[in-house]
């Protein structure tokens, strides 16, 4: 059971940094759109 919490908030801190990144490189594009 813990292993598997501990997994669960491993892949949440993952995908958020994914997703953090990409939002940054987003913007950072936009931004140099305009």
């Amino acid at each position: 059971m813990y292993l598997f919490f501990v997994m669960c908030v491993c892949m949440c801190v993952c995908v958020y940094k994914s997703f953090h990144c990409t939002y940054s490189v987003y913007m950072h594009f936009v931004r140099s759109q305009f």
